[in-house]
């Protein structure tokens, strides 16, 4: 490390927070809520693994290779709506987030009764969430955050990636239990909540926005 040593490093840390004082808060109420909010609109959200599911059981054993093309759809679509998803946040800010939000709800409505058009439908659905994820969400963080990001982005990867593993698991068991019809229930409820506190989020922290200018 060049004679840096454990101690030198946090000697300059805490040099770097002393001239710094801006730096060294705590991450605020209202980017933990954010959090949360994140984590139920992952949770809300029917993973493109489950989608591969329910393809092989439409499309049967003789049409695999439909799931690396609607796999190719989500990754064109993402790519396709990130420039502009970024391009409407920097213009219209946090409340850009709402749109991921909603959009989130259609993956599990086209499961009811599924054929692959619909399916089709719901892969496209699931790029523009997935792009709302990796532009708007994370802009929203540095937005949220003006110190600590690394620790900010840290909670919020957990947060995210918590919320898809349990989606994974939850429809998932719907998809092998043949329920997936029902999926758009357990998606509806966590939607709303998702948005719910994503709006009281962005509430505090315009708050303490106009409370601390």
């Amino acid at each position: 490390l060049g004679g840096y040593s454990a101690q030198k490093i946090q000697l300059d840390i805490k040099k770097h927070e002393n001239e710094h004082p801006e730096e060294s808060g705590s991450i605020p109420k209202s980017f933990h809520i954010y959090g949360l909010a994140i984590f139920f609109n992952a949770l809300g959200l029917v993973y493109v693994f489950t989608f591969i599911a329910v393809i092989t059981l439409v499309a049967g054993s003789d049409q695999y290779w439909l799931v690396a093309l609607f796999y190719g759809v989500v990754m064109l679509v993402q790519g396709l709506v990130s420039p502009i998803l970024g391009y409407v946040y920097d213009k219209y800010g946090r409340i850009t987030a709402v749109l991921p939000f909603i959009v989130a709800l259609v993956p599990a409505l086209t499961l009811i009764n599924a054929t692959l058009p619909l399916l089709l439908v719901g892969c496209i659905f699931f790029g523009i969430t997935l792009s709302g994820q990796d532009v708007v969400f994370k802009a929203i963080v540095g937005d949220f955050i003006t110190h600590r990001r690394g620790t900010a982005y840290s909670f919020y990867f957990g947060y995210l990636n918590t919320g898809l593993l349990l989606s994974s698991i939850v429809f998932g068991y719907l998809v092998e239990q043949n329920l997936q019809n029902s999926a758009w229930i357990f998606s509806v409820i966590f939607e709303v909540i998702a948005f719910i506190l994503l709006l009281y989020s962005i509430s505090l922290k315009n708050k303490n926005t106009i409370n601390s200018s």
